[in-house]
């Protein structure tokens, strides 16, 4: 439990500051504490009772607003009143290795949110018309909650929170805001938990509450892009090998989406209008526009010697296909011999791409 508050040279404390200092106090009633903290702008490390007993018996002494002294180890923390306070109550005080009074100006570790002048106190300064500066009181309860994994949950992800206990003794029991009694719980639901462990002997204290948030992913790919939006140029040749009388019937390169090619072929090359060639050479070329698929598709037939077909990608080689299964009739396509199929490798696309167009 923590109380922190602010306070400005020669100005005395506001109601509500006064009132901030009154709520903490109430709620430091019937609990068990494992140490408690005072420290402030010019002392960030403060000073500490490092003892259950003495921090539990300090705020039982605040909120009860009795005078008394608790001592830990060389110093000595004293709870005392300084007349009527802003709020119109006694004036509350605490003060460490001060005047037992809690009042003096000379002490320099003292804390008096409810005074009405402005000697509110200080942290390692001057107690009465301190220069301006923050204050902080902290009590850990000995509990505490061990967080297994991101407190930002992705969707359908979950994270395990344990009970951390240092106070009293065990065996402990365990109470979790969702009502979870064991000593860990597995959270899929983001919320606010904490646990209260209460030992055997009825020692008792409330972690610090943990939030679990839910996150969420969101993707940008940034504006939308059109590839691959200049033409590509597919170019394939068959060549004929061989002497006098060497056959090979005219290879067709088939449309590919957004091409314009111009075969027609429909069921079988031999009897589909197919143009001999001897001891020739034949090439087409076509451009596809936007293209999302590459196919070259050669409608041929083996009919003597070798055929070598060529396959370029803008102007460059990216493969080739020997045929060296010369039938000397015209297969026709119910033979079964074709399609043949031939691969090119990413690799090979990538380097013969002109992305210049």
């Amino acid at each position: 439990m923590t109380w922190s508050d602010s306070f400005i040279q020669g100005q005395a404390p506001t109601t509500a500051q006064c009132q901030n200092w009154s709520n903490f106090l109430s709620q430091l009633a019937n609990k068990s504490f494992a140490s408690v903290t005072l420290s402030g702008t010019f002392d960030q490390t403060g000073k500490t009772i490092a003892d259950a007993t003495a921090a539990t018996a300090l705020a039982n002494l605040l909120s009860t607003g009795a005078s008394g002294t608790v001592y830990f180890g060389n110093e000595y923390w004293t709870v005392s009143t300084c007349g009527s306070g802003a709020c119109g109550t006694p004036s509350i005080t605490l003060s460490v290795n001060g005047n037992q009074s809690g009042c003096d100006c000379g002490d320099t570790y003292a804390v008096r949110p409810q005074a009405n002048n402005a000697n509110w106190g200080g942290v390692n300064t001057t107690s009465c018309s301190a220069v301006s500066q923050s204050m902080t009181l902290e009590f850990n309860s000995g509990v505490s909650i061990l967080v297994s994994g991101s407190t930002s949950m992705c969707p359908g992800g979950s994270v395990v929170l344990t009970a951390s206990t240092a106070i009293c003794s065990g065996p402990y029991s365990y109470s979790w805001s969702n009502g979870a009694t064991t000593e860990s719980i597995t959270v899929t639901t983001p919320g606010t938990y904490s646990v209260t462990a209460t030992s055997s002997d009825g020692c008792s204290g409330t972690s610090a509450a943990v939030t679990i948030t839910a996150s969420t992913v969101n993707v940008n790919a940034g504006d939308d892009v059109t590839i691959c939006s200049d033409p590509v140029q597919l170019l394939a040749t068959g060549t004929s090998a061989g002497g006098a009388g060497v056959q090979v019937n005219k290879l067709c390169l088939y449309d590919a989406p957004g091409g314009s090619g111009n075969c027609s072929f429909v069921n079988d090359l031999c009897t589909e209008g197919a143009e001999l060639l001897v001891n020739a050479s034949y090439s087409q070329s076509i451009t596809v526009l936007n293209p999302v698929e590459l196919r070259y598709l050669l409608y041929y037939s083996p009919y003597a010697f070798v055929s070598t077909f060529t396959f370029k990608l803008n102007g460059q080689q990216i493969g080739s296909f020997v045929e060296t299964n010369p039938t000397g009739t015209c297969t026709p396509a119910d033979y079964g011999q074709y399609p043949r199929t031939m691969s090119f490798t990413r690799d090979q696309f990538m380097t013969n791409w002109n992305t210049g167009g």
